[in-house]
């Protein structure tokens, strides 16, 4: 009766944040879902009520769904996550009551490799700066601390490329992030990424990626989390680096991989190209997981 009673629950906070950002999803991207039909541009109300049975989401488990869009300019797809509180389990949600443990929503969107450039910039709590090593290593080896007072302070920037911060942080999107600054966990945009929400076999070097605490209850809130992450991801697509700066940041890349290099050295831990798929081509989303075209 338990796990029934906290899949159900689960199930409708899928539903929710499915009804709260269908709209900006289908005026954004060209289809949705694991098995997206071009047939149906129309979703029904019933659709909504239960996204995975209608296949808009895919249940990983319980506690975890998945939700994927594609055909947008700049970018090879949208990944949305919702790591959600165990309901399910009476011990573990005891726990979570007890603790910090919260519904997250990670969204993951892979930029087409020609449309951004090499650069690094994070936007995260000031407190977890400490951890950022762990959290964020490219961001550690990389960037900077850059002061800003147009940030809410609670916030702290890091930067490889000081021309980034009048790129991405324009007017709305700092508007956006004083809106979300209780659920915002960290933006990471950056062409070195080592972890992906798609799995082992594909992780995009190029991505944009944002995490929050979903905000509950509230469809405003979590519509505009998606906004945040599309917003960025179109200023990402069109940040063009001066000279300088694009000489500086392949420098560095370069600098970094000669710290790696030599027979029996640490393996170089950003970009591996052999998680590369193809850069230029959109995501075909069937089956069990995102299909990635032939190299070959």
């Amino acid at each position: 009766t338990v796990f029934l009673l906290g899949w159900r629950a689960n199930r409708r906070v899928v539903a929710r944040w499915a009804r709260a950002n269908i709209g900006l999803l289908h005026g954004d991207f060209a289809a949705i879902g694991i098995e997206p039909a071009p047939e149906r541009q129309v979703l029904l109300e019933g659709d909504l009520l239960d996204p995975c049975s209608s296949g808009i989401a895919r249940m990983e488990s319980a506690r975890h769904y998945k939700i994927y869009a594609t055909g947008r300019r700049f970018c090879r797809g949208l990944l949305v996550e919702l790591d959600l509180r165990p309901r399910q389990d009476l011990l573990a949600l005891v726990y979570s009551m007890l603790s910090s443990w919260e519904d997250v929503l990670s969204m993951d969107i892979p930029m087409n490799h020609a449309d951004m450039g090499p650069f690094v910039f994070a936007v995260l709590p000031a407190s977890e700066v400490f951890d950022l090593a762990k959290k964020l290593p490219d961001v550690a080896v990389f960037a900077r601390p850059v002061p800003l007072e147009l940030l809410p302070r609670r916030f702290a920037c890091f930067t490889d490329c000081s021309e980034l911060v009048t790129a991405l942080l324009t007017p709305d999107v700092v508007h956006l992030l004083a809106e979300l600054e209780h659920y915002l966990e960290y933006i990471h945009v950056s062409d070195q990424h080592t972890k992906s929400g798609f799995g082992p076999n594909y992780v995009p070097a190029k991505s944009v990626r944002l995490r929050f605490r979903l905000p509950p209850h509230s469809s405003q809130r979590s519509a505009l989390c998606l906004r945040l992450a599309l917003r960025l991801a179109d200023l990402a697509g069109q940040v063009s680096l001066s000279a300088g700066s694009y000489r500086s940041a392949k420098s560095a890349r370069a600098s970094v991989r000669r710290r790696f290099r030599g027979p029996g050295g640490p393996k170089y831990p950003f970009g591996q190209p052999s998680t590369y798929a193809p850069q230029d081509e959109e995501l075909t989303l069937s089956g069990n997981s995102p299909e990635l075209p032939n190299s070959e």
